[in-house]
């Protein structure tokens, strides 16, 4: 909540001695046969009010995710699969506790009540996820063993579905301005982060080249990331018996940061925090119900390798 995202190098040394004034063309490349690696780690925090309830949640996620490109094919498309070597969260859910570790996926949890986050998390860790990019660098398919999720709880199956992390994929790939920026320049993009059981939030953001920066001897742009508005949306054939009909969410607090290998066409870090608050309203068993949420976000990539 994700979520959830992800600049070319100025040609010549002197250029960094002086204010930028040429536009750059900023996108991502692709790497046939190498391997990557990122590290990432996300945290939220909840509370959920129906009635005159609160539910409170929290999760810490840790990760190392591997990377790895096929050689260019005779198309000029190139295979890239991205699988966990490392996986380690610890889930809070009004009180009831789960630790999960990929050194030790298969292990259940005390209440029978967080089985089906530990078997998202056994999911998540071991299956691996092919994407084809065309010549062109587009996203072409994206595929995962058909077996992979034969025992996930119908609330997370639609985060496995091809289509959705196609779409995920491209927006990471797309959040790069559309034409040639200069220092202080600025650009809109729209991103969706799917939540599971139909739930998505979907952000407008706003993006502005910030500076040039070198970085352990690399030559990086920083980019500023914030994010305008938040929307909220559940598809009403969500298997979810808890339906949300209504929402006026609004991003309180936000930074974001992202720096980009303009050279290699890669991002090396990113980073952001953001508070969302507002009020929503619920359908339970046809009966309305008033609510608000309270949600803090952060997460932070970066690249290892």
């Amino acid at each position: 909540m994700r979520q959830f995202a992800y600049l070319a190098a100025l040609s010549l040394a002197c250029g960094w001695l002086m204010p930028a004034t040429a536009a750059d063309t900023l996108v991502m490349k692709r790497h046939p046969d190498s391997t990557h690696k990122y590290e990432r780690t996300q945290k939220t925090e909840q509370t959920l009010t129906i009635g005159e309830g609160n539910i409170e949640t929290s999760s810490s996620t840790f990760s190392l995710l591997n990377y790895t490109s096929s050689p260019v094919a005779a198309d000029g498309s190139i295979q890239v699969t991205q699988k966990h070597e490392v996986l380690q969260s610890e889930i809070n859910i009004v009180g009831m506790m789960f630790q999960f570790d990929s050194a030790n996926p298969d292990e259940k949890p005390s209440s029978a009540n967080m089985e089906p986050f530990a078997e998202l998390l056994r999911v998540t860790y071991r299956t691996p996820v092919t994407m084809v990019f065309d010549a062109q660098g587009k996203i072409r398919t994206v595929s995962i063993p058909p077996e992979a999720t034969a025992n996930l709880n119908p609330n997370f199956a639609d985060l496995f579905q091809p289509d959705t992390i196609k779409k995920s994929v491209a927006q990471l790939e797309t959040f790069l301005p559309k034409t040639p920026v200069s220092v202080g320049d600025e650009w809109e993009n729209t991103v969706e982060a799917p939540l599971g059981g139909g739930q998505t939030l979907t952000f407008q953001m706003k993006y502005q080249l910030t500076s040039l920066e070198e970085v352990k001897g690399r030559h990086l742009h920083k980019i500023a990331a914030k994010p305008l508005s938040v929307k909220y949306a559940m598809d009403p054939n969500s298997p979810s018996p808890l339906k949300i009909t209504e929402s006026t969410l609004q991003v309180e607090s936000s930074e974001g940061e992202v720096l980009f290998d303009a050279e290699r066409g890669m991002i090396v870090s990113e980073k952001s925090k953001m508070q969302i608050t507002g009020p929503l309203k619920f359908s339970i068993n046809g009966n309305a119900v008033d609510g608000k949420l309270f949600l803090n976000l952060s997460s932070q990539l970066v690249l290892q390798q």
